[in-house]
């Protein structure tokens, strides 16, 4: 999906990869694909994606494995990632987190507790 039109506030859901060429003020959340703001583009708001490549211009939060900002290009908000990289000349400013996937101890105590609260609310 191509971007090129500019928008009051719009909220994207969906699956496959979306580039982005004028202004999107709003949110963006991919379940499968990718996220690339060409240059020129300009997202004010969140961005949730596998990946996400900024040629552009973020103003929000970017939510991804991975996060690319390319050279002469910024983002500004948040980040939450897996990696992130910075070329030289790209500018983030804002807070970061490094998302860490649970562990299988993690998992296996989610399901128990899941299971124990089941019982306790559907007794049988």
């Amino acid at each position: 999906m191509n971007s090129k039109r500019n928008t009051k506030y719009a909220i994207y859901i969906g699956c496959g990869d979306m580039e982005i060429y004028g202004n999107i003020t709003g949110e963006i959340y991919l379940t499968e694909g990718d996220v690339r703001v060409r240059r020129g583009g300009l997202v004010d708001g969140m961005i949730r994606a596998e990946n996400i490549a900024i040629e552009g211009m973020v103003t929000g939060r970017c939510e991804a494995k991975s996060v690319q900002i390319m050279e002469n290009y910024r983002l500004n908000g948040g980040c939450c990632f897996v990696a992130l990289s910075i070329a030289r000349g790209g500018i983030f400013s804002g807070a970061s987190e490094v998302f860490t996937p649970p562990s299988d101890d993690d998992v296996a105590d989610f399901v128990k507790n899941k299971a124990d609260t089941d019982r306790k609310t559907n007794p049988e």
